[in-house]
């Protein structure tokens, strides 16, 4: 697993490591990854991670597009977005809308997106 820490030594230079096989290169730019798993010989796993406290829509849309940029390097995308409720309108489970592109993620670049709606009461924890 990959992670930044700046105050682990060991682990900032593993992390360094890492960036050959888990960056996406893209228009001359790397793209890393919140959370990157090498499973074996050349299987990978990414996570993509937002939160939004009121704006769910546009941090939707900005967790879908690093998704994709992962997608092109990572058989296996996770596109998590924790949303407070007041964020959550418009961003939901049941919003045909939201289904529809849930399915298309998963079949067209293989992005399992899953929002997970965070109580009002732990806005500030």
């Amino acid at each position: 697993m990959r992670w930044n820490s700046s105050a682990d030594v060991e682990g900032g230079r593993a992390w360094r490591k890492t960036k050959e096989w888990a960056d996406v290169n893209v228009l001359g730019r790397k793209h890393s990854g919140d959370i990157v798993l090498r499973l074996g010989k050349g299987a990978t796993l990414r996570c993509e991670v937002k939160w939004a406290r009121e704006r769910g829509t546009s941090a939707l849309q900005s967790l879908v597009g690093q998704a994709i940029l992962s997608s092109l390097r990572h058989p296996v995308t996770f596109a998590v977005l924790f949303l407070q409720e007041q964020a959550a309108k418009g961003v939901h489970k049941e919003n045909p809308d939201f289904i529809l592109l849930q399915n298309e993620l998963l079949r067209c670049h293989n992005i399992f997106l899953i929002v997970i709606v965070v109580s009002a009461g732990l806005k500030d924890q």
